[in-house]
């Protein structure tokens, strides 16, 4: 698996919250007087941008592994072991979102932080997940089946084809069509 730096995580980001401003901006107080507009989220008008928040992260990494930022930058939130991230996965990694989002004047310093010293590029919410941010291409194809075993899973693609031994004779040519037969293309 390809682990995703900083770079891309922040472009994801950006793109989901300009998408999470837009879905929160009924509940914004909005102060106006001449000269200029306020538009904020204080006090109690922070409650119900908050659960949007962590409900639209949590759905959609619960279900599709990625936000819709995830999607356009091409990147998936899996388990460390490459599998679906799972509902509890989805819940801790987007809840220690109010840790990895500090200082809120510099947002996500501390998670940036940490995917620099890490090796697997993780921030805190991720390490205590158990889940990775990767590239959509270092992931298995569809087709590939994951088995899971007692040391927590193994992942199975057919071979490729230099691995086939050389001595597996070719398939024999098809029957000859019968008269008046139409060939068709499906």
């Amino acid at each position: 698996m390809t682990y995703v730096g900083v770079g891309r995580r922040f472009v994801a980001v950006f793109v989901d919250s300009v998408l999470l401003a837009i879905m929160s901006g009924p509940f914004a107080e909005i102060r106006h007087a001449a000269g200029y507009w306020q538009i904020g989220w204080h006090g109690r008008h922070l409650f119900w941008p908050g659960l949007i928040a962590i409900a639209y992260y949590v759905l959609l990494e619960g279900i599709a592994g990625a936000t819709i930022g995830k999607f356009l930058t091409g990147i998936r939130v899996v388990n460390e072991d490459g599998t679906k991230l799972g509902w509890s996965g989805a819940v801790v990694r987007n809840v220690a979102r109010i840790v990895d989002a500090f200082p809120y004047v510099f947002p996500y310093l501390v998670g940036a932080i940490s995917v620099w010293v890490s090796a697997s590029h993780q921030r805190l919410g991720d390490r205590w997940a158990n889940s990775v941010v990767v590239t959509k291409e270092s992931l298995l194809p569809r087709g590939s089946v994951t088995y899971p075993s007692s040391t927590g899973g193994w992942q199975h693609t057919p071979p490729a084809p230099s691995d086939v031994p050389a001595n597996v004779p070719p398939l024999p040519p098809p029957p000859p069509m019968p008269p008046g037969a139409t060939p068709h293309n499906d």
